[in-house]
């Protein structure tokens, strides 16, 4: 599977999504899979896929730096919010001070995650709430 990236392009502020080009002279870039158009991205922004979609209907893809909450098949009595984070172990979830159990700082790591993608059986319920990307813009 080619990993794919997702940042915001620094014209517009909108989401591209494709390979991810770290240059030092020509900056961050995102160059879309059907494209030859490549989009200079802002760095902080930029996420990896990680492999997991939203099991809500939505079905959206996850990226690092997304805020995401879940159920632990408690059928909703149990809902973390985390953010989506790469680390050591790979991908993980770190729980947040606005999480309504868990503790802040905690991190989930995803080899330790049991993931139902079939919302109708027991394991994680997992749905994307949001991005931790906070950009301040600037005259550039």
């Amino acid at each position: 599977m080619i990993p794919e990236f997702r940042g915001l392009y620094k014209t517009d502020r909108s989401w591209v999504y494709g390979s991810y080009i770290h240059c030092e002279v020509y900056g961050d870039i995102i160059k879309p899979f059907d494209s030859l158009i490549e989009y200079d991205v802002i760095p902080e922004t930029v996420g990896q896929y990680i492999g997991l979609k939203d099991t809500t209907q939505g079905h959206a893809k996850i990226f690092v730096h997304d805020i995401v909450e879940w159920d632990d098949a408690s059928k909703g009595e149990y809902w973390r919010r985390a953010k989506v984070i790469c680390g050591p172990e790979g991908y993980g979830f770190e729980i947040l001070p606005s999480s309504p159990t868990g503790t802040p700082g905690d991190i989930f790591w995803m080899a330790n995650f049991i993931y139902c993608p079939d919302t109708n059986r027991d394991g994680n319920v997992l749905r994307v709430i949001g991005s931790q990307i906070i950009y301040h813009c600037s005259s550039e």
